[in-house]
């Protein structure tokens, strides 16, 4: 799969992510960087789908955060 044929917005979902698994250590993107990406990323379709299917997928932004954290420290957290 090609990146260059993702959306704009895909692509930056995608780079976010990867900032994210940079700025915690992890030598790999994991389920929970591109969650929290999508909830961070402004305008992105995910946040839409996320709306339909979450009363507030926002709010679970805090959750993704110590989640993630805790990859890099070992520690296992049920995000939902």
């Amino acid at each position: 799969m090609s990146f260059d044929r993702f959306t704009i917005k895909a692509q930056e979902v995608v780079k976010n992510a990867f900032d994210l698994a940079q700025q915690h250590s992890h030598q790999q993107i994991e389920p929970e960087h591109l969650l929290q990406a999508i909830l961070t990323t402004p305008d992105n379709v995910g946040v839409i789908v996320l709306k339909k299917i979450i009363e507030n997928p926002a709010g679970k932004t805090d959750d993704s955060e110590a989640y993630s954290g805790s990859l890099f420290a070992g520690n296992s957290i049920r995000i939902f």
